[in-house]
This record gives C-alpha cells, structure tokens and sequence, in this order.
C-alpha cells in the first residue's frame, strides 16, 4: 500500500524517499509547490507528488486517503523570534492535522519527527529519551512547538493510532538543497566564515535517520520517543575535519560564547534588516550550548540505530555540494 511523506522536498525527505522507493514501496509526496514545478530533490523519482499543506486540514484528509504509513517530516525550524507564529501553525496546528487525519483514514503507522531540542536542556546532564519536554515559555518557539506537537502525537497513541517519535540531533548529508546546516557548510568550504562560536553539535548523517525511521514504523513501540543521535563536535572540530577537504584553512579565531551572546542581538537585527538569514541569533547560540551530551540508547536497542563515522558523512556532504554546484539547475515554473 502507499506511504505518505510529509515535508518530501526537505533534506530529510529527499533520503527518506529514496529508501523507500529502494524497499519497493509506493510514495505519496506532499509537497507545498505545485505538482508541475520542478523540485531538484524529487526530480527522477517515481513518486506520486499531491500539493498539500500540513496546515490546511482538508488537504491532509484528502492526502492520507488510501495511506498505509504516514512519515511526518514537515516542520518549520527557526532560530530568530519574529516568526513564532508560523512555527506554532505549522509545528504544532500541522501535527494536529495530520493525526486527526491518519484517524479518520484508518492509518496503521504514523512516524513523527520531532527533534532532540524537543527534549528540555538541563545543566550538567545527558540528554535521554525520558527527560521531560520543553514546554517552558522560557524556551524559544521552536523547541517549544517540538514539545507541544510530541504530546498531540503521544494523544493520538494513547487514543489507538500506532505512532511512534523519532528526535534526530543536527542532521547533514547529500540531498540537501537548503538546509540551514546545509548553508554553514558550503559557507565554510567557501572560506565565508572568518571566525567560529566555542561551541558545538551533534550531528548525524541524514541517510541514519531515514534508515532507523523506517526501522521505527517496523518495530518502534506505540507512544515512545527514539532519539536518533550521531556525534557532538566543537565547531572548532568540525572545521578541522570539513575544511581540508576543499583546501581551506581552518578560522584561527573562536569567538567565546559570551562574547557571541552580547553580538548576536545587533547580528540579528542587521539581519533583519538586509532580509538575509541570520545566524548569530539568541537561540542559534543556544544551540550550540545545550544538548552537550546525547544518548539515544532505546533507538539503538530496539531499532539498531548506528550513526556511522562523522568522517564518511562529511565527506560525503562535500561531494554532494560540489556535485550540485556542477549540475544545471532546473527551470522555475510559475503556478
């Protein structure tokens, strides 16, 4: 029977398609462009593509019509404060949708992807599948609407759907066509980035995260949440690794992260006001701060996740972005 991918143009969604299509299953695409506007990271693919949008309810109850499993990728991820109204629309008001959707439709799986910022940072300890949720105000939208759009999905467990959440950590890896991760990186192959933060993430190769998803809606348990985690890097380690590879030299500075914090709230604001993405932003800091030590040790016991070496994803990563710096680009079609 047919899967339905939410969030199918997205870095994640354009690995997670092509396992699936490598398994033999039938795809059903939700995009928000329209059918006939060509999508770099669907091109080729023998999918069936719907226009549909995780906010409107109609359209997901259309989508999900003949649906055996429901991959749920579609998210708004931000890190400046502005647009915390169209993160809750689609992060949370989204994932409501789409559970009240997979119900009507009689859907067997749903697999939910959340994120390990989901999970409340606290102090001096590991971040683990069962600490509690970042529902305080306190905390950035995102993070918060993460939470918010667990529990929705731990409701509709609770109510009978078989669901399951999965957190990935920071996710890189080919296929990607814009992600935010993404953009740093080519920015620091480039050579675009004089200095780096005295911070750090983990990262996980995106084709792991697809593989333990798929192993999710086989044997995840209703209701539980998987952390998907690979490996926590400073930036200083991460350049160190990423900047050889295009013959680059590592920045020598490294901003402290106090010092980082003072500059990022002028950062954001010059941002703002060129319309350029920012990323030295309040809650870009907190990224690299929080979240310091990962440990998903429930998706390695019951779904064998193995994140493989940091190494073999970058240069990977690498290899993709040159080979789309190489490729023509598809023509725009207007709707």
């Amino acid at each position: 029977m047919t899967v339905a991918v939410t969030g199918a143009t997205g870095h994640l969604g354009a690995n997670l398609i092509r396992q699936l299509l490598d398994d033999g299953r039938s795809v059903r695409a939700l995009t928000v462009e329209p059918v006939d506007r060509p999508i770099a990271a669907l091109d080729g693919l023998e999918i069936e593509r719907v226009c549909a949008d995780v906010r409107d309810p109609d359209a997901m109850m259309a989508a999900f019509r003949g649906v055996e499993t429901v991959f749920h990728l579609a998210a708004r991820i931000s890190v400046v404060r502005w647009d915390a109204a169209d993160v809750w629309a689609t992060n949370v008001d989204g994932t409501q949708n789409v559970v009240d959707a997979c119900i009507a439709n009689g859907v067997k799986r749903l697999v939910h992807v959340s994120s390990f910022h989901a999970i409340k940072p606290e102090a001096n300890k590991a971040t683990l599948e069962d600490r509690p949720s970042s529902y305080d105000e306190s905390l950035a939208a995102y993070p918060r609407s993460k939470a918010f759009a667990e529990a929705i999905v731990r409701d509709a467990a609770l109510r009978g759907l078989h669901a399951v959440i999965v957190n990935p950590t920071a996710m890189i890896g080919p296929w990607d066509t814009g992600s935010m991760f993404g953009s740093l990186m080519r920015d620091l192959w480039r050579g675009r980035i004089p200095a780096l933060v005295d911070g750090g993430v983990n990262l996980v190769d995106v084709r792991d995260v697809a593989t333990s998803m798929r192993a999710a809606e086989r044997l995840g348990r209703r209701g539980e949440r998987y952390i998907l985690a690979g490996h926590w890097l400073s930036m200083r380690e991460l350049a160190e690794i990423a900047c050889p590879f295009a013959r680059r030299r590592v920045p020598k500075l490294v901003v402290p992260m106090r010092l980082a914090r003072a500059m990022a709230p002028v950062a954001t604001r010059f941002a703002r006001l060129t319309k350029r993405l920012p990323r030295l932003t309040e809650q870009a800091l907190l990224a690299l701060s929080d979240h310091r030590v990962v440990i998903g040790g429930r998706a390695m016991e019951e779904l064998g996740h193995r994140p493989r070496r940091i190494e073999e994803t970058i240069a990977d990563t690498y290899m993709w972005f040159c080979n789309l710096d190489a490729a023509p680009q598809p023509a725009r079609v207007r709707s």
